[in-house]
């Protein structure tokens, strides 16, 4: 089985935090990972495998501008010959915390080709918190043009009508939502550890509540 993780972010002290936790956890256990960055935004990102963007293209977070990010670092990744040898890719963002242990179950049932897997939103596509490709449909979607026009459609919408186009239907993968602005305690947080592969954790208050589930993801894994 093998896997790399790409996570789309930018340079910003919450997200740098985020980040950090994250980065030491994938080290620690060896994976395959990148962390993508707007080129305006590179104060924090010293690490040799992070990859920078550039666009002209303007649009919010989450807007069109996420998808070519995405495909532009799917074409500078596409000549490194530890990246060509994933089975799968994973393209995740810098609130979604992916429990590497669980997870890894759930990568070994994936299929090896047309694979399209995540947590399910409204019955139709894959949430962009984290999405699993195949390496056959990073292929497909490495030789998409996005630069041709501007869409307002959420990147991960867009990625689900692709599928659609190339005929991959939707696997689900189990995520959990810490979204209710709530601080779990740390006999929650190890419940929902010991049981879900991917953990999603964008609540209102991200200074306060968010900061603290991951410095709470964090202690338990030490």
């Amino acid at each position: 089985m093998k896997y790399g993780i790409i996570t789309l972010t930018h340079d910003s002290s919450l997200y740098n935090f985020f980040d950090n936790i994250k980065r030491k956890y994938l080290q620690k256990r060896g994976i395959l990972h990148t962390f993508v960055y707007n080129s305006n935004n590179i104060q924090s990102t010293q690490n040799p495998s992070d990859i920078m963007y550039h666009s002209n293209l303007i649009g919010d977070c989450g807007i069109y501008t996420m998808l070519d990010k995405f495909i532009m670092t799917l074409n500078v990744l596409k000549n490194n010959s530890d990246w060509n040898n994933c089975d799968h890719i994973l393209r995740a963002n810098s609130s979604t915390f992916l429990n590497i242990p669980i997870l890894e179950k759930h990568i070994e049932q994936l299929p090896k080709t047309n694979c399209y897997a995540g947590a399910i939103i409204r019955n139709e596509f894959i949430s962009g918190t984290c999405i699993i490709f195949s390496k056959d449909v990073i292929q497909q979607l490495s030789q998409i043009s996005t630069k041709h026009e501007h869409i307002q459609t959420e990147d991960d919408l867009l990625i689900s009508n692709y599928m659609k186009k190339f005929q991959i239907p939707v696997i689900n993968i189990p995520m959990y939502w810490y979204d209710k602005n709530i601080i779990p305690s740390k006999e929650e947080i190890s419940k929902v550890l010991q049981q879900y592969p991917l953990i999603r954790v964008r609540n209102l208050d991200r200074l306060n509540v968010d900061t603290k589930i991951w410095e709470l993801i964090e202690k338990y894994y030490e």
